[in-house]
């Protein structure tokens, strides 16, 4: 005979599990078919029942801090020595460079984050660019965002006001890198 529960609520409307901490729950109990029933409390409000997401962009707005480009400067060790970087683009654009390489600290020392994305693509900075860094590059995001939040109470607090919403780099053309809405990897 199979189990089976047709009327479930989750955290989108007023249950106390999450959608995942449910599907956990019945499979343990051996249903075999579940309804997520989750509701609105009035006919046109979905905010309730969908997390909400915030979309960003570029370091303005109320969401400026999720930016790789906003202007909270972060400390990471590479090859053994700590270097202080203006930004986590900053970073990002330095770790195409070996720590020894003359671009990674020029890339350092310029004020502007979107300096140090334009530098790196220029003839002299493409051709000299490590050949493992489109292998390590998420690596290298992840970690330099880790750091921003970690090192920045004021961003950390700022991420934390954000609770369960979904965060999403959207650009409609991101005049920075070129890229169109949707062909990103969302990673």
């Amino acid at each position: 005979m199979e189990l089976r529960d047709f009327h479930v609520h989750s955290t989108y409307s007023d249950g106390i599990n999450t959608p995942e901490e449910i599907v956990l729950s019945a499979i343990d109990k051996g249903l075999t078919v579940i309804g997520f029933s989750d509701h609105s409390f009035t006919a046109f409000d979905q905010s309730y029942c969908m997390p909400k997401e915030i979309r960003f962009c570029q370091p303005i707005g109320e969401y400026y801090f999720l930016s790789p480009l906003s202007a909270h400067p972060i400390k990471m060790v590479v090859d053994g020595q700590e270097y202080g970087f203006p930004s986590v683009e900053h970073y990002y654009q330095a770790m195409k460079f070996y720590a020894s390489d003359k671009r990674f600290e020029t890339i350092i020392g310029l004020k502007n984050p979107d300096d140090a994305r334009l530098l790196t693509k220029t003839p002299e900075y493409k051709i000299n660019r490590r050949k493992d860094f489109d292998k390590i590059k998420f690596d290298i995001m992840e970690k330099a965002l880790y750091a921003k939040f970690k090192q920045n109470p004021d961003a950390a607090e700022l991420l934390k006001s954000t609770g369960d919403a979904i965060l999403i780099k959207s650009c409609p053309v991101c005049y920075k890198c070129g890229f169109v809405i949707g062909s990103g990897m969302n990673r």
